[in-house]
């Protein structure tokens, strides 16, 4: 038999089984070396290319969600200002990069007399003669340029039977 020093490399399965398997080394004489992890010394290196994250004297400023806090006094006063000289919810969206409901409920908190915009008679009537046509909902907001809901609530105020949603037909 061979020495156990020569079949280190070699493990050997008796009979029926007869399989072996040749473990080979893998630093320098194989290229599967960039496979296995980096030695220390280069770890260090790296380690020390970071900026010391644990010594920083200058906490970090949280940003707060809260529009209230975010927005300066100032700016909440002109966009309540433009809102009462007759500026939409949606034009002041686009303009100052808030949401719908943000600025809504910024109104709201100020005090200032929100403006519903209900629809006329005769946008009733078309709506409703949309509606029974075959027009979704959607659609006809969008040509009275009013909201889905305020056209829903209206059809149904109207005792018009709604379809169900999903752009299902009769």
């Amino acid at each position: 038999m061979i020495g156990d020093a020569a079949c280190a490399g070699i493990h050997r399965v008796s009979p029926p089984y007869a399989v072996s398997v040749v473990v080979e080394p893998v630093r320098h004489y194989s290229n599967k070396s960039a496979l296995l992890p980096p030695p220390l010394v280069e770890l260090q290196k790296l380690a020390d290319l970071l900026p010391n994250l644990t010594t920083s004297a200058t906490p970090q400023e949280q940003v707060s969600w809260s529009l209230r806090r975010r927005l300066e006094p100032a700016l909440v006063k002109q966009i309540t200002t433009e809102y009462e000289a007759g500026a939409t919810t949606p034009s002041l969206c686009e303009t100052y990069g808030l949401s719908k409901t943000g600025i809504l409920r910024l109104l709201r908190d100020e005090g200032v007399a929100l403006r519903r915009r209900p629809l006329r008679s005769d946008q009733v009537a078309l709506a409703k003669k949309m509606y029974e046509s075959g027009h979704p909902i959607a659609a006809i907001a969008t040509r009275l340029d009013t909201s889905y809901n305020n056209v829903r609530q209206r059809l149904i105020k109207e005792g018009v039977e709604l379809r169900p949603r999903g752009g299902s037909y009769r």
